[in-house]
Parts: C-alpha cells; structure tokens; sequence
C-alpha cells in the first residue's frame, strides 16, 4: 500500500524530509567556510547565504549588491531573507555577477520562476525543472530516483508487486500486469531505481524482498512530487471507471463543513487510511494492487465580509 498526503507511506516504508543544512544551522567553522554550489543548494536563498557567509570580511551583501547592480542592498537583503521574491531579472543580474553559464544560469532563473510560481501547477512545473538541471551531480541522480519513485504512478505498485510471495517477478510478466503502456524496459528501470534507493535487494533465493528502509527526501524533491502523485491518481480514478462494479469502489459526499470542525474531518480521513494501511501494508499472498484516493476540498468560497444574509 502507498499512501500520501503529508507524508508517504508505501506499506512499510517510511519516506520522510530530509533536514535542512542551511549554514544557520551549521556551528563549526570547517562547515560555514565552505561555500555550498548552486546545484548543491536547497534555493537560491541557501545558496546566497553560503556565499556571503564567507564574504563577511570583504563586504559581503554590499559587495555582491553593488557587482549584479541592484539598486541597493537592501533589495538583495530581502531576496536573501525570503521577504521579497526572486525576479527573472534579479536572477539574470545575481548570474552575472557569478559568472553563470549554460546550466548554471538556468538553474538560477528555474528558482526565480519557483519563487513568482502563482498556481500549484506553476509551481509543479519550475520545481521539476529544478531537479532536471541539478540531475547532473550524482546526489541529484539519487534524488531524480526519488522522485520518480513518488511521482510516477507504477513505481510504488511494482513496489507492492515485489512484496507478495510467489509472484513472477519477471519485468515482461509485470508490464503486462500493468498495462496503460509501461513496457518491459521502463519497469526494469523502476526496480534498478528501487534497488539503487535500497527499497529492494536480493533474497537468498534471487527474488527481490522489499525492505523496512526510510527513504529521506530533499524539499524540492518531495514538494514536486506530491502534486504529481495527486494528478496521477485522479487520472487513474477515471480509467477506473471502465472497470466493473465488483472490482471498483467510487463514492463520493457533497456537504457543508464548518471551518470549527475540518480538523476533526481530516483527522478522521487521516485515521480511516491508517487503519487500512495496518490492515493491509503486511499482507503478501498473490493479489492485485489497489489505489485508494480520498480528497477533500472547497466548491465554494466564503465571502470576505462573511455569509450573505
């Protein structure tokens, strides 16, 4: 079983943020002395701050403010501190000023669209830029595995595939369980990615056994991959509903919640996916592999000035 809302757990694994390691909360200093590159940052923001962290001494945000020609250094101050967002044209000057080039430039102006990003689509869209750029160092390939294995719809089902006992584990045989045109060569990809995550290893016997591991994700990659977990799983309830009666379950409640009690509701959601997890992550007899959507959401809005009378 996977789940995701806050957090993802596919069965018995947990996959939790990583922390942040921004210089603020590093003391020692063999650490603030070495400057974080862009492609090893969180953001724009950590990135700045790595860098004047080890420019105190030589004018630090004056400095920087005065090469890229910002107005003043309080304008670049706010940029740093998160008070103002990153512009394509504050991007475009703070690349120059660090010479930028080729990748590196766009990676700076993927965070400048991240940063003005005005819709969750927008912002699906400039994160997952960001990870395509900083694919190139080898702890993004790992987090670009990540995100495939939280983002991609069949990933966390070949996951559920592998945990049942005396079932083929041959790629052919799984794609053609799969259907919806995942061939052979894109789930033998998913299980090296899997593998490679150490979600799986081999048994004693060569079969694959799905291990009780924490998968610990970056923000970017956790944040880009959790709207594309929901968009996949809407589209998938509507191929459901080609399916017949007896292999599918589709409700769904039009009804008034009082703001006093949505926390009570989605705690009572959060608590009805929990039991079912329970009930199920541990079972591996041969079975098929189900999604489970719950989605709660507004169909109107409040008026500013309150309900008309």
């Amino acid at each position: 079983m996977f789940s995701n809302e806050n957090e993802f757990v596919p069965g018995r694994l947990l996959i939790r943020k990583a922390p942040d390691y921004s210089f603020r909360m590093q003391t020692r200093p063999a650490l603030q002395s070495k400057i974080k590159s862009i492609y090893e940052s969180s953001d724009h923001r950590e990135f700045l701050r790595s860098y004047l962290e080890t420019r105190k001494k030589t004018g630090g945000l004056r400095a920087l403010a005065r090469k890229a020609g910002f107005k003043s250094p309080g304008h670049l101050a706010m940029v740093v501190s998160g008070e103002r967002k990153l512009t394509s044209r504050s991007a475009e000057l703070l690349a120059q000023a660090f010479g930028f080039r080729g990748r590196q430039k766009s990676l700076m102006l993927a965070y400048a669209k991240l940063d003005s990003a005005r819709s969750e689509r927008e912002r699906a869209v400039a994160r997952e830029e960001v990870l395509r750029l900083k694919s190139a160092s080898p702890q993004f390939e790992i987090n670009q595995k990540q995100y495939a294995f939280l983002a991609t719809w069949y990933y966390p089902v070949i996951f559920g595939l592998l945990h049942q006992r005396e079932v083929s584990q041959d790629p052919a045989e799984i794609s053609l369980r799969l259907g919806r045109g995942v061939n052979k060569a894109a789930v033998t990809k998913a299980i090296d990615d899997l593998a490679a995550l150490g979600l799986i290893a081999r048994g004693e016997d060569e079969r694959w056994v799905t291990l009780n591991a924490a998968l610990t994700t970056p923000e970017d990659v956790r944040s880009a991959s959790v709207a594309q977990y929901h968009r996949n799983s809407i589209r998938l309830s509507e191929d459901a509903l080609e399916l017949p009666l007896e292999r599918r379950e589709l409700n769904g409640l039009t009804i008034s919640v009082p703001d006093r009690l949505l926390p009570e509701v989605k705690e009572k959601i959060r608590r009805f996916r929990s039991e079912l997890n329970e009930l199920l992550a541990n079972e591996n007899e041969p079975a098929d592999v189900y999604q489970l959507n719950l989605h709660l959401f507004p169909l109107t809005q409040m008026r500013k000035e309150g309900p008309l009378k």
